[in-house]
């Protein structure tokens, strides 16, 4: 019969067999968790490498469509500082059009007007010669032949300056139709 001192030695050994059994299967559960603990950071840096390569495509995608936006932007800024530019230019040619067609349009009216002044004075000086020659017709008749002679030059050259004077009026028309063109 085993004694006293035995059976505790013989229950101290199996106690720590027992033990070293524990401590065998937390060292292989320890080590299934850290194998477990290893795969799953893996697969957290795998997933961080996938997901970062995700954000920078879709911040080169974003940042591409910025600078396109961008370049966008800038080019009808461009073209509309250049429309506003040819329109200025525009509208100051015009402005000079108008300008000199006014001051030519004053100038023919002025022209137009000397030339009905110079009718007058022609028509005038017709009338004097014809009353003249009437005064001579019958103060005379020796007169009246030298009288119509005069009459008759008279006639001549104001027939003369009324055909100028249809010229330089139908030049002034057709003038003034060319700057009403020219506007219009």
């Amino acid at each position: 019969m085993p004694t006293s001192y035995e059976v505790q030695l013989a229950k101290l050994v199996a106690y720590v067999k027992r033990l070293n059994q524990l401590v065998e299967e937390r060292n292989q559960q320890l080590h299934y968790w850290q194998g477990y603990a290893r795969s799953l950071r893996e697969e957290r840096q795998r997933l961080g490498v996938i997901i970062m390569g995700q954000i920078k495509r879709a911040l080169g995608e974003v940042a591409g469509r910025y600078q396109e936006v961008n370049s966008r932007i800038a080019k009808q800024h461009q073209h509309l500082e250049h429309s506003g530019q040819l329109a200025k230019r525009k509208e100051i040619t015009w402005q000079n059009r108008i300008s000199y067609a006014l001051s030519r349009i004053e100038d023919l009216s002025l022209e137009r007007k000397a030339v009905r002044q110079e009718l007058a004075e022609y028509k005038r000086r017709t009338w004097e010669a014809e009353a003249a020659a009437r005064q001579l017709r019958e103060e005379g008749a020796s007169k009246i032949s030298e009288l119509e002679t005069a009459l008759a030059t008279a006639f001549a050259t104001n027939r003369q300056l009324m055909a100028e004077l249809e010229d330089s009026q139908e030049q002034l028309a057709i003038q003034e139709r060319q700057w009403q063109d020219l506007l219009g």
